[in-house]
């Protein structure tokens, strides 16, 4: 049987998906004779690779699949992937773990539930939105139009401005896209649901505001900076906005493992799964119980549980566990977009691009301008050392990336960046354009990170003169 009948034959039985007729596709090759045994080798390999249940798994080792259903493995395993810096550890048999922290700092109850807000170093006076806005947008260049302009650079630095003149920079974010009126939003809605998402941040050292904001601030640079909208519909404008503004709400400052290791109520309540993501959807969900807050009530039904389930899809992306599994499917979204300009078109696809976006966002820290970078790394530091004494106050297993040894500033950075952020951002550069810009800063802050781990470890080898 020629190779022609055989591709032939094989496309005469029904195929209800892409993975399916490739299956098919190979089996009709491979009952021709006319191959060698290399190539039928080779043939058999990629329909062993195709049937697999872990198709986007990276093949780390045989072992990975021992320990997948050990959220404590996987945490360990994650923290000293991390952790090591001449490369990925060898797969754990058992232990802790760990995953990556959040940012900011935020006065979180300092706001009242009153349309105005108080203004940080104005005690006693209360200022409306719009003239807050308009303060904060002297600050930046002096009109709305370059206020929100601001927002569109990687180097901008959020530092300059109070958490309380980061509120308006948010509804800004909204407004920029039209969103209000195009889901027909009433602006005091809104404003509030930002209020109530402010005070629902804690003051820890990294996963606060100011990491939501940031966060936030990304994916806006990514809607109006790459093509990155130009895969998205209007619902799913407004959803990322949201699901990057609450991906981290009421985090306590310690991360999923900890949460396993001490029994607590988070623990047993989402069965050790993503514990603290699931959290924070199940928060943001609570917020717009209030019709105050509600900013979904306008949704009809079929809108309302679209935007829900791409929030669900988006905050649970955030654990730090799906990374190398969703680096597997980013690889291969964009291989598929390379061939084929329309390969984005369905909900799932929209999701994923959304989910990726608010991955990117969140572990953009590293990416930023050096100056901005250390900031974020050292309230990263700041907030594993916290878990580890914590930890030990409890007598629980210290978590790798937060026991003292670890609390390496350098070496934690350029382990994070070579194995974490560089490698994701080099695939979604080939889905995202231009992103020239952050590839660059990536190589350059890898290179600051290195020269000063290099200066650390030779002091430390610099034998002590008696």
């Amino acid at each position: 049987k020629s190779a022609k009948e055989s591709r032939r034959h094989s496309m005469q039985v029904s195929l209800s998906t892409p993975l399916e007729e490739a299956l098919g596709r190979v089996a009709g090759l491979m009952e021709t004779r006319s191959y060698d045994y290399e190539l039928m080798k080779e043939l058999n390999a990629v329909k062993k690779a195709l049937t697999s249940q872990r198709l986007f798994d990276p093949q780390s080792s045989d072992a990975l699949v021992n320990f997948r259903d050990s959220p404590v493995a996987r945490g360990t395993f994650l923290s000293e992937f991390v952790r090591h810096q001449d490369g990925p550890p060898p797969l754990p048999q058992s232990g802790g773990g760990g995953e990556r922290p959040s940012t900011s700092t935020t006065s979180a109850d300092s706001m009242s539930t009153s349309p105005t807000i108080t203004m940080m170093g104005e005690v006693g006076r209360q200022k409306s939105w719009s003239e807050l806005l308009h303060t904060s947008a002297l600050k930046l260049q002096r009109s709305k139009s370059q206020y929100s302009d601001s927002f569109k650079e990687w180097s901008f630095d959020q530092f300059d401005l109070s958490e309380d003149e980061l509120l308006p920079a948010l509804f800004t974010f909204f407004e920029f896209f039209d969103l209000l009126e195009v889901f027909s939003i009433k602006e005091e809605v809104l404003r509030e649901f930002l209020r109530t998402v402010k005070r629902s941040y804690h003051h820890n050292p990294y996963h606060t505001f100011r990491h939501a904001f940031d966060v936030s601030q990304v994916i806006f640079y990514f809607l109006t900076q790459t093509n990155a909208s130009s895969f998205l519909e209007p619902l799913d404008l407004f959803a990322v906005l949201v699901g990057a503004l609450c991906h981290d709400l009421d985090h306590p400052g310690q991360n999923n493992l900890f949460q396993i290791k001490s029994k607590s109520k988070l623990a047993h309540l989402h069965n050790d799964k993503s514990v603290l993501e699931n959290h924070h959807v199940n928060k943001l969900f609570e917020i717009t119980q209030d019709d105050s807050c509600n900013i979904f009530a306008t949704l009809d039904d079929q809108a309302y549980f679209e935007v829900r389930g791409s929030l669900i899809a988006m905050i649970l992306g955030t654990d730090m566990e799906h990374h190398f599994e969703h680096l597997g499917k980013l690889k291969a979204l964009a291989s598929a977009r390379n061939e084929d300009v329309d390969a984005v078109v369905s909900l799932e696809d929209r999701r994923f691009i959304m989910s990726t976006l608010v991955h990117l966002a969140d572990v953009s820290n590293p990416v930023r301008p050096f100056r901005i970078a250390k900031i974020w790394a050292e309230r990263v530091i700041e907030e594993f050392r916290k878990q580890g004494e914590l930890e030990q106050s409890m007598g629980l297993p210290i978590t790798p990336m937060c026991a003292p040894k670890a609390l390496n500033l350098p070496k934690s950075q350029v382990n994070f960046i070579k194995y974490i952020v560089e490698p994701y951002y080099a695939q979604a550069a080939k889905l995202f354009k231009p992103m020239d810009e952050l590839l660059k800063h990536i190589s350059d802050n890898l290179l600051m990170w290195e020269s000063r781990l290099e200066v650390e470890e030779d002091s430390d080898s610099t034998p002590v003169k008696k």
